[in-house]
């Protein structure tokens, strides 16, 4: 029977469940900025300062002590063309694509990050002690994404830039404190000349909006951490989780929040949060939220194998038994692939039931956890009247023929508009068939059916068919004897759910439901669960407010673990399910869904406190429309298409055999005199950007240290307090080919000179096989193009030496660097 509940009736029936829900957090994003370095937008602003002298600034106003920034940044050379600047005792790094900027407006105590040449440049300005800018030598900007790390010591002002994990730059510059003065001046809240922007940590523009001189940076930043500590000393492994907030960290973004013009900050600092502002505007608009994220985990991609084409219209995949796939098509037709050949013959044929197409046609099958032996298998389809049906079939004496007599409708819902009918069949491990229903179709859900639980539309349904036709309703669904209400009803709030999948694992659920016309969302819910989540349609889109625009939550919602919004192409989720096979193991646990649109497949791994991180694993051309699972839990994914669509495998890419390549052999001399580590630097040419890079004292690498590594430019930095020898190995991941490499660049001796150790130091260069010595503040030329400049030592042209508790070897850079006394004197 079919019963409409007044909405005044809703409300109470939802409060009267009381729901346990868990509370789980939604998927990453990312921001995307274009570059529209004017008219303050395209660019988000952190308050740094407070407009009274007796407040403190906020916790992002780093500076005041030691300091380490790090986030992760993705760009490409054609849209940052800042070219190369002169490092060293100066303010060069506002001339690159400005990617985050602490500048005072005409005065000292700034500093900021940039890209110049597509290589990372730090810079600081003291309060009257001085300036320094630093450069990295990696090539960043190849769309890849990497992680940037800065660092700063107030005691002397020492400087480190990390890419990657790599310690490509360092510097003695200016000492003191360059945290933003609390002047306390309404408006502004700065002295002498600045502007309303002042008082802000500007990431991805400059500031002050100064012309095309200042460019700003256009690319996607993400997991922004600013710390009040020195968290590298040396080379580390980059980071394979977003951050954890801990007591040294005094501002953490994890560009999360996926909309909206707030960027949260989740450190829990004293005094906080710094939260950011975003300032959007610009063509293209800028910022916006972005699906794409750093590759946490490390290196993995996917290929997909053809398995069968030819195929129009594919809505579903699924499985009866090892080496075949059931494959409906929205006409009407079931097709099998059978150990990879497609039969000719349809295993069913309801055409001329079936209405086609739009958002209707033949749209699932499921076979009974009994198939075996009973041989029943169920199909949900529109009929020609527009109406939902659920039938079940039997399957002839012939395993490849259905009996296409045996139909028996089980449940006929009408559909009040053309488009959300839904339509996911799948069984649960308690054996129950559960059913997904669109909430009816139009726009909006203009009858709140989803959210009406006298309705069958905008539903998952569960239903016990094992017994005499059309089905019985499970004594513990959630709605049972509750007056009004559809006792079928498993959970409500859903407005188009195309796809539905167990886990076989773990029995929790994954349902993928299609957005208005902003959010796409994946729900989830736990095994074990007792039925009657809210997924909240049409309440809210994804995570966020739609019908009512605000205050829409009434408490009790299941909110999605995974969302993402309609920028870069996307436009309708296509759920998936979550990788069960043993062809791929390091997919295992990995939920692989996609987009109908943008043709992108991404991966979400569950953590350990209950949230969620998803990484986009694979950018097709397709219009996937299902992924389905084969009886030993490989994963499929088709392409639509009404000539003929694709069904392809899914593997994980196999990381290549490819051979590895010693790049690196040498014996350092002992450094305990000094503490002087040495740093190589090396690049590489050939078809690879991805590699493992291994460390290690034993010619065998066994026992070796191993990163991974992307670029063509590298840099391993070796300490020790004895003689020894150093091995490296770098071994591709992503392509094999022939390596070669150029470099390293290293030091045979750098020793500090006793006599004079503000401005003595003896270098023997094996490059130009010859030692020097500066004994004085002057100007030694060391060989062609390079020479020294004592008290602010300088290394141009074709290589540079930086000597300050560290040497390195760079090549096609220059820097300004000051000498530390404690050299000789340790």
């Amino acid at each position: 029977m079919r019963v409409t509940l007044p909405s005044w009736l809703t409300a109470p029936l939802l409060a009267a469940l009381a729901l346990a829900l868990p509370a789980v957090a939604s998927g990453g994003t990312s921001l995307r900025f274009f570059g529209n370095g004017t008219n303050d937008i395209d660019r988000v602003k952190i308050p740094i300062d407070d407009p009274a002298t007796s407040l403190p600034g906020p916790p992002a106003d780093v500076g005041a002590t030691d300091f380490t920034i790090e986030f992760w940044l993705k760009g490409a050379a054609a849209d940052n063309t800042a070219a190369a600047v002169s490092c060293g005792a100066n303010v060069n790094w506002i001339y690159g694509n400005i990617v985050l900027d602490r500048d005072r407006y005409n005065q000292d105590r700034k500093f900021g990050l940039s890209l110049a040449a597509g290589r990372v440049v730090f810079g600081v300005s003291g309060d009257g002690t001085g300036d320094l800018t630093i450069c990295g030598v990696t090539p960043v900007l190849d769309e890849r994404w990497h992680h940037v790390a800065v660092q700063r010591r107030r005691a002397d002002g020492y400087l480190w830039l990390f890419v990657d994990g790599v310690l490509e730059a360092q510097g003695d510059g200016p000492d003191g404190d360059v945290s933003y003065p609390d002047d306390g001046v309404p408006g502004n809240y700065c002295g002498g000349p600045c502007t309303g922007s002042d008082p802000f940590l500007v990431l991805a523009a400059e500031k002050h909006d100064a012309g095309p001189s200042y460019p700003s940076f256009n690319g996607y930043l993400d997991e922004l951490r600013l710390s009040t500590t020195l968290r590298y000393t040396s080379g580390f492994t980059r980071p394979a989780q977003p951050f954890i907030p801990d007591a040294a960290t005094a501002a953490l973004y994890h560009f999360d929040e996926g909309s909206g013009t707030t960027l949260g900050d989740s450190s829990g600092a004293a005094g906080g949060p710094s939260n950011g502002q975003l300032r959007v505007g610009g063509s293209p608009t800028g910022p916006v939220w972005s699906s794409q994220e750093p590759p946490f985990g490390g290196y993995l991609t996917l290929t997909l194998t053809p398995i069968a084409s030819g195929l129009p219209r594919i809505t579903s995949i699924t499985s009866d038994g090892p080496g075949r796939l059931f494959i409906t098509l929205q006409t009407g037709q079931v097709r099998i692939v059978d150990n990879g050949t497609l039969l000719p013959t349809p295993f069913l044929d309801l055409s001329s039931l079936v209405s086609c197409c739009g958002e209707r046609g033949l749209l699932s099958l499921a076979f009974d956890p009994g198939y075996a032996t009973n041989g029943a298998f169920y199909v949900h389809y529109t009929d020609t009247s527009g109406n939902s049906v659920v039938a079940r079939y039997a399957v002839s004496a012939n395993p490849n023929l259905a009996n296409p007599t045996s139909g028996v409708t089980l449940l006929t819902v009408t559909q009040p508009y053309a488009n959300h009918n839904g339509g996911p069949l799948a069984f649960g491990r308690d054996g129950y068939l559960y059913v997904a229903l669109g909430d009816g179709g139009s726009g909006g859900d203009p009858d709140n059916r989803a959210q009406n639980l006298g309705e069958l539309l905008g539903k998952l349904l569960r239903l016990d068919v094992s017994g005499a036709p059309p089905y019985q309703v499970p004594a513990t669904n959630p709605f049972v004897g509750i007056t009004g209400a559809r006792e079928e009803i498993w959970a409500l709030g859903l407005r188009n759910p195309w796809k539905v999948a167990f886990d076989r694992r773990s029995g929790d659920v994954f349902i993928g439901d299609v957005g208005q016309g902003t959010w796409e969302e994946i729900d989830f819910q736990p095994a074990g669960s007792s039925g009657g989540e809210n997924y909240g349609w049409r309440l809210k889109e994804g995570d966020h407010c739609y019908n009512p625009p605000s205050s829409c939550d009434p408490g009790g919602l299941a909110d999605p673990i995974l969302e993402y919004p309609h920028t870069e192409g996307n436009c309708s989720v296509t759920g998936g399910t979550r990788y069960r096979g043993g062809m791929s193991p390091r997919l295992d646990g990995v939920y692989l869904y996609g987009d109908y649109c943008s043709g992108r497949i991404w991966g979400a791994s569950q953590r350990g406190d209950g949230s969620w991180r998803t990484v986009e694993l694979v950018d097709t051309t397709m219009n996937i429309s299902t992924f389905g699972e084969d009886a030993a839990g490989e994963v499929y994914v088709a392409s639509y298409s009404s000539s003929g669509g694709t069904v392809y495998r899914i593997d994980a890419a196999p990381v290549p055999n490819c051979t590895a390549t010693d790049v690196s052999s040498f014996t350092a001399p002992a450094t305990a005199t000094y503490g002087i580590p040495y740093q190589l630097h090396w690049s590489a040419v050939g078809p690879a950007t991805t590699f493992e890079l291994a460390e290690s004292t034993s010619p065998t690498f066994s026992p070796a240290t191993t990163q991974l590594v992307t670029g063509t430019s590298f840099t391993v930095i070796h300490t020790g307090s004895t003689p020894q020898t150093y091995y490296t190995r770098l071994r591709p991941l992503d392509t094999c080919g022939a390596v070669t490499f150029s470099g390293p660049w290293t030091p045979t001796q750098a020793t500090a000179v006793a006599s004079n150790p503000a401005c003595q130091i003896e270098i023997a260069n094996q490059v130009y096989a010859a030692a020097a010595t500066v004994t004085s503040c002057g100007t030694l030329a060391l060989g062609p193009n390079v020479q020294v400049q004592a008290a602010g030592v300088v290394f141009r042209a074709a290589y540079q030496v930086t000597l300050r508790n560290g040497f390195s070897v760079l090549s096609g850079a220059s820097a300004a660097l000051g000498l530390d006394p404690s050299l000789a004197n340790p």
